[in-house]
């Protein structure tokens, strides 16, 4: 089975055509991957429309931009970083509060365990709770989770220290799991255990 999404496969000699400015290799590179830019930007914004949006600037930066990459096999792994910075970009633009706030640094739980991961059972089912999260929240879990990012490369996005992110990460899936408790069936006299 095939990587999909950023960790796909892509021809060396596609990349490098794209690099000289080869329109039809850039097209194929934008067909390739778009997909996996459009996920990504949707899960940190959470408006489809926007993401698109987002997505044809990423595509146009990125081109612009492509003869600066070293490595042509690293293709998928650059768009990827290139998208996230330029939707927490955009996001910090809109005066969305990306900043996790000192606050949280002193409210830190020694006890608790930073490493608790969420239990959703599909991807749909973590998208559609998404929403009852703040911005900073979405794009701090949608990046742990989806885009798979650990702690200290999120504090350093998000110029904060790990614990910091630890905390607020923990917060953001309690709230997800108390929106989903509130959205799941509740047991009636009929219900069987």
């Amino acid at each position: 089975m095939s990587a999909t999404g950023f960790g796909q496969p892509v021809s060396v000699t596609l990349v490098q055509a794209a690099q000289r400015g080869q329109s039809k290799a850039q097209r194929r590179l934008f067909e390739q991957f778009q997909r996996p830019v459009l996920q990504t930007l949707f899960g940190l914004c959470h408006d489809r429309e926007q993401a698109k949006d987002w997505a044809q600037e990423v595509f146009l930066q990125a081109f612009a931009k492509l003869p600066q990459l070293r490595e042509p096999q690293a293709f998928g792994g650059w768009l990827k970083k290139s998208a996230i910075n330029y939707a927490l970009a955009q996001l910090r633009k809109q005066h969305l509060d990306l900043d996790l706030d000192s606050d949280y640094q002193q409210l830190l739980d020694t006890n608790s365990d930073p490493s608790q991961t969420a239990d959703w059972h599909s991807f749909g089912e973590l998208e559609n709770i998404l929403p009852v999260l703040t911005a900073a929240e979405r794009s701090l879990v949608w990046l742990y989770l989806v885009e798979d990012y650990n702690h200290n490369e999120l504090a350093d996005m998000f110029d904060t220290t790990a614990a910091t992110v630890r905390k607020r990460y923990q917060r953001a899936l309690d709230k997800l799991r108390q929106a989903q408790q509130s959205d799941a069936p509740t047991g009636g006299p009929d219900d069987v255990s």
